[in-house]
């Protein structure tokens, strides 16, 4: 986005961009065992640099964009950037300037609420719709006098707010959950909209449950359950339990402007050496449901034919999730779970389970100690649907849980930038835009994956650019493309990918 304009940022940022490449590339093919401990040890030590290292990059990068965008500071400016291609109204989350809290949409104030994480003091609030590829002015408020805490549009002193919380429950327009004091997961989950329960009880397992085992079987003890926050944008709890010498801290959000599940669990685990796993249980599978889950530019049935996509041999335990799993009746309701940093499925144990952490799939070959880590951070996101799947719907969604909005106090100068490229996310998703590989001319590789199965032509919206070329996926052209009325049109294949080149 910045290089559209200048385009000789693409040259000053392809350093740490390539840097990021490779250190992406290697996480992905390095190996992850060892031919003996100290082979494994030093594979382990170098995964670790490489993943410090792949965040680092990225945050550099994004700070040298917003200098490259023209970021300003002023004492009230705030901006809200999308990164995506689909556009939205999301969850903002940004350290307020001192004195400031809430935000406005120019005159129209937004509900907003202060929260405290991790020590630090949080503004939340929900913004309005941001195009894809987009950026979106708003301005702090300051706290009146007396510190409030929350503010709303037209709130006044006692108000109630459409949140509720208690220690064992959450409510709100979406949702209502129920704790489990006895698992510390959530019992119930009602999706208000249709009525339905999304909770389907497997050998007692409840949502969201930490499960660990060594040898023998261990589910939490001593939970309690516990009202963080409560306000006008998001209700939370907090539960917390152990097991086998392991603290478990669940944070439980549910929002007012949002259709969505937050939970966010942070583990402090004990070093040991045994053969052992831990995992959230999600029991969402009924009888009846089918279940899908996301792979690489690829959405499968994870059963054998013909229930699912797996052919003879195929193994049917265990899967890598890229970026939701979704489970209901052909005619719904259902749900659709984003695993936020976990992404190894069970499918084998009691109820559908993502193992978070473990050393049980090639016990010989793995360091025995996590790598002498002990704080773990695992993050997930649910949403419930009346009706029937819909795969443009839960790519859409999964990848917005997942890629927050990026807040940044200030503004750009130079007035508000250039509409952005438009992709119709009823369509497709865009998985990149990005240089061309060696192009300084302020060109952009754009690249689709189509999601509704509907195969055929689709118009993008290009504002600002001169010429469209069909490219291959290495980036290779394939033949121009007409721009018509600041749009393009270019076939795209049912479920597949295509990319074009545009040069402003």
């Amino acid at each position: 986005m910045v290089g559209r304009a200048h385009p000789q940022f693409y040259v000053a940022a392809r350093p740490g961009r390539e840097r990021a490449e490779w250190c992406w590339a290697m996480l992905s093919d390095h190996a992850w065992n060892g031919t003996d401990e100290r082979n494994a040890r030093h594979n382990a030590d170098l995964r670790r640099q490489w993943g410090e290292e792949f965040l680092r990059l990225g945050r550099n990068l994004l700070g040298e964009g917003w200098v490259g965008a023209g970021l300003r500071s002023g004492e009230r400016d705030l901006t809200v950037f999308n990164s995506l291609s689909v556009p939205r109204a999301d969850l903002v989350r940004i350290e307020p300037p001192a004195g400031m809290a809430a935000a406005a949409d120019g005159a129209a104030p937004l509900a907003s609420q202060i929260v405290e994480e991790d020590g630090r003091r949080v503004l939340c609030f929900v913004s309005p719709v941001v195009p894809g590829f987009g950026f979106k002015a708003l301005t702090f408020l300051r706290a009146p006098a007396g510190g409030v805490r929350y503010l709303a549009p037209g709130d006044s002193p006692g108000a109630k707010y459409k949140l509720r919380a208690a220690p064992t429950e959450l409510e709100g327009p979406f949702y209502r959950l129920t704790v489990d004091p006895k698992t510390g997961g959530i019992a119930s989950v009602v999706h208000k909209r249709s009525g339905a329960e999304l909770v389907a009880p497997r050998a007692g397992r409840t949502l969201c449950q930490t499960v660990y085992k060594s040898g023998q079987e261990q589910t939490l003890t001593d939970v309690k359950s516990e009202v963080v926050a409560e306000g006008p944008v998001l209700a939370r709890l907090r539960i917390t339990g152990t097991a086998a010498g392991i603290t478990v801290v669940n944070f439980v959000t549910v929002y007012a402007g949002i259709d969505r599940v937050d939970f966010d669990l942070r583990l402090s685990k004990p070093i040991v050496t045994t053969e052992e796993r831990l995992c959230q249980m999600f029991p969402i599978l009924r009888d009846g449901s089918v279940l899908r889950m996301e792979g690489p530019a690829a959405v499968i049935r994870p059963r054998p034919q013909p229930d699912g996509d797996l052919l003879p041999g195929a193994d049917l335990r265990r899967f890598a999730v890229q970026n939701f799993v979704d489970a209901g009746p052909p005619a719904g309701p259902g749900v659709t779970l984003a695993p936020i940093d976990a992404f190894f499925l069970r499918l084998d144990l009691d109820a559908l389970a993502f193992e978070a952490l473990g050393n049980d799939q090639n016990y010989k070959e793995v360091v025995k100690d996590q790598n002498r880590v002990k704080e773990f951070r695992f993050r997930y996101a649910l949403r419930g649907r009346g009706g029937p799947y819909s795969q443009a719907e839960a790519v859409s969604w999964s990848r917005s849980a997942a890629t927050p909005l990026v807040a940044v106090a200030g503004r750009l100068t130079g007035g508000d930038p250039p509409p952005g490229i438009a992709v119709d996310p009823a369509r497709a998703v865009a998985t990149c835009l990005k240089p061309p590989d060696g192009d300084t001319s302020g060109a952009c590789i754009l690249r689709l994956w189509e999601t509704a199965g509907a195969g055929g032509p689709i118009t993008v919206k290009v504002p600002g650019y001169r010429q469209a070329v069909q490219t291959d996926l290495l980036e290779r052209d394939r033949g121009p493309l007409k721009i018509d009325g600041g749009a393009v049109t270019f076939d795209l294949p049912a479920y597949g990918l295509a990319a074009v080149r545009l040069i402003p």
